[in-house]
């Protein structure tokens, strides 16, 4: 009766697994449909948005919605339904030093990426992630 028991564990995990799955595929799509949306300051839709308005944007497609209808790169890191990591998935929150956020999309060419709304001039773009601020750079993951 306990191995019964402990299967059926398992699988309620390996449920949770995939449904976290599901959510961070859906905000990686998102987040590269979002390339090219023009940066607007506190804008939070597809006619422009600012660094943490994209970051809601993308949480919220995938059913993950902010308390007060957007995070700032303060109140995500507050949200019990995030943790700190320091190994990245596809996904992730990424802050870079003080004040900016994106999504982390993995690496390619060697070179960790990320998508965020960078400015008025360059909108939203896929671009590594620097080492902002003297290297201060965390990452936040949804938890299961």
């Amino acid at each position: 009766a306990s191995l019964h028991i402990a299967t059926k564990a398992s699988k309620k995990k390996a449920t949770k697994a995939q449904k976290l799955a599901k959510k961070k595929s859906i905000v990686t799509t998102q987040a590269k449909k979002g390339v090219g949306v023009r940066y607007r300051s506190g804008g939070v839709s597809r006619k422009g948005w600012d660094c943490s308005g994209l970051v809601s944007y993308v949480y919220k497609k995938a059913g993950v919605k902010p308390k007060n209808g957007r995070w700032s790169t303060s109140t995500l890191k507050k949200d019990k339904r995030f943790k700190k990591t320091s190994k990245p998935q596809k996904g992730d929150v990424v802050y870079q030093g003080k004040g900016h956020m994106g999504i982390y999309m993995g690496k390619k060419k060697g070179k960790h990426v990320m998508v965020s709304a960078r400015n008025p001039r360059a909108g939203t773009t896929s671009h590594p992630v620097y080492n902002w601020n003297k290297g201060k750079v965390s990452f936040y993951t949804l938890k299961a």
